[in-house]
């Protein structure tokens, strides 16, 4: 599963709460005895919602620091790359060089 699939399925997961609140918000009104089981009950459904926020924002950061590292190491790796082109091509040169003076 890529980091796009599961930020669409934490947003599916925040939408269905959020479909779960408003029914709650609705049916609170008319809850009578149960107003306080439904307010216990939008209270957990609420920390949910932030939880899942703030994982779905530490996920995304992950990602990005993540995609940095890669970064810097092909750019490590392609610095590597040129300066073993250099050396070889020095070499190149010198081997030339004591080829053409002999």
């Amino acid at each position: 599963m890529n980091i796009q699939q599961i930020s669409n399925n934490i947003d599916q997961k925040l939408n269905q709460l959020d479909q779960q609140l408003g029914q709650l918000h609705a049916q609170l009104p008319g809850a009578g005895d149960n107003r306080e089981q439904l307010l216990n009950d939008m209270a957990a459904l609420e920390q949910i919602k932030t939880k899942l926020q703030k994982s779905r924002s530490i996920m995304w950061q992950a990602h990005e620091l993540q995609s940095n590292g890669d970064l810097k190491r092909w750019q490590q790796k392609r610095w590597l790359g040129i300066g073993l082109c250099v050396v070889s091509a020095i070499g190149l040169l010198m081997l030339i060089f004591l080829v053409l003076s002999r």
